[in-house]
This record gives structure tokens, sequence and C-alpha cells, in this order.
């Protein structure tokens, strides 16, 4: 059975239980692992309402949608940086730390660098990682708050093949993005089907993209828009994105 004391995992882990919280069940801001959601339920309940707060999401599904996929971005982007390099990332639970802002917005994620590899192997190790390292934290937040699982699971894939592509193709190897993007997805049927890929072109300018599943709501709470990866925009709406932005960037330069 799980210690729920607040700061367990953070001791079982080895980070310093003094950064985890102040004690005030408000404050959530500090370092501590992702199981420290699970052992102290009384932190995922704030996270739930900070994330509702910040991104004016009012449905308790929503809210909970958006805190998944903050998590997984910011544990995704950090572990694909890796992954683009030539190494292995450790999702190990006890091994990944979060930092987490005042407003309960997750900053960033600390996940040490493995061996080194080919990238498809290593880009399927990232992807059946991150589903052991989620799947706590799905079922929870499936359970408690009202959004269902395989929508909360086309997140985690999601967030996982976007932080991949990014990250590849930042490190000069954009050419295996695709089959990079295919690998991940296939690599655990819980991410769904297989997301389209393609690049957006407009005014002398190329942006990459994928299209997650399913769409992530935002546009329904901060966002007056969808993003650019939404299933919900087609490819000459984000042509037309694209071309505002670039023109945008030219004014103000």
């Amino acid at each position: 059975m799980a210690d729920e004391r607040p700061g367990a995992a953070c001791q079982a882990s080895g980070v310093d239980p003094a950064q985890h919280r102040s004690g005030d069940p408000a404050d959530v801001a500090g370092a501590y692992p992702p199981a420290a959601l699970l052992d102290d339920p009384a932190l995922l309940q704030r996270m739930v309402e900070l994330t509702g707060r910040r991104m004016r999401a009012t449905s308790s599904g929503v809210r909970a949608g958006q805190l998944l996929d903050r998590h997984a971005r910011v544990i995704a982007e950090a572990a694909s940086a890796h992954v683009a390099a030539g190494s292995g990332a450790d999702l190990a639970p006890e091994r990944v730390v979060l930092h987490v802002l005042a407003n309960g917005d997750v900053s960033h994620a600390d996940v040490p660098a493995g061996g080194p590899g080919e990238r498809t192997a290593l880009a399927i190790a990232l992807a059946r990682d991150a589903a052991a390292l989620h799947e706590p934290l799905v079922a929870a937040l499936a359970l408690r708050r009202g959004r269902a699982a395989p929508v909360l699971w086309r997140t985690v894939g999601d967030r996982v093949a976007i932080a991949l592509s990014a990250a590849v193709r930042a490190a000069g190897h954009g050419a295996e993005a695709p089959g990079l993007i295919a690998a991940v997805i296939a690599a655990d049927p819980r991410y769904g089907k297989p997301r389209r890929t393609g690049v957006a072109r407009a005014e002398g300018a190329e942006r990459p993209f994928l299209v997650r599943q399913g769409c992530c709501l935002s546009y329904r709470t901060v966002k007056d828009q969808p993003c650019f990866t939404c299933p919900l925009l087609d490819d000459e709406g984000r042509a037309e994105r694209l071309a505002g932005e670039v023109r945008a960037e030219r004014s103000a330069g």
C-alpha cells in the first residue's frame, strides 16, 4: 500500500522533502517525482484546481485533460532531447523530477539520460516507458475527474510523438521524424491510431506538423483558436496560420 504522507514519494526517490512543499496544502510549488501526485491526494486535487483556474476551464474533465497534457509534455520534451542525441531516457518513476510553480504549472522536468542506442529503438523504449510512467496518473484522473481513459491515453501518445518530432528536427534529423512518430504510436495500443504528418508552407516558410488524434480543448479555455497540431484545423488553416505568423515576425523585425 502506498505511503500517503505528504512528501513520502520524495523521500522514496531521494528528492529532498524540503523541496516538495511548504506544508501548506494550498502550496504546490516545489520539485517532486510524479508519484507524489498519487501518494498525496490533496496535491493532485490542488493541481487539478489550479490547472482549471489557470486555463479557465470549468469542466472537471477538461481540467484533468489539461493537467495530464502539461505533465506529459514536459516529461516527453526532456526525454526526447536525449533520444534525439542518441541516448536513452531514464523514465523510472523514482528518477524523474517535476518542477511545479505556485500556479500549478509544471514548468519542466528532470529526466536522466540512459545509454546510447539506435534512435528508432530508443524511441520505442521511450514510448513504452512513458506509458508505464503515466499509467497510474491516467487511471487516477479517469476515475476521479470524469475524463475517459482512452482520451487521456491519446494525449500521452500525442505529446510523446510531438516532443520527439520537434527534438529530432532540432538536432538535424528531421527526415527521421515521420518514421519515429509511427514507431512511438505503434509501441503501445493505448496511444490510438497512427498520426498523420505533413509540412505546412506559406510565405516562403515551412513548418512540419503532426496531427493529434484528439483535441486538447485549449481553444475552449485560454486560447481563441485550435492549436497548430489540432485535428479540428485543416491544412489550409495551418497554412493561413503559418502565413500570419511569418508576416507578424517580419513586421516585428
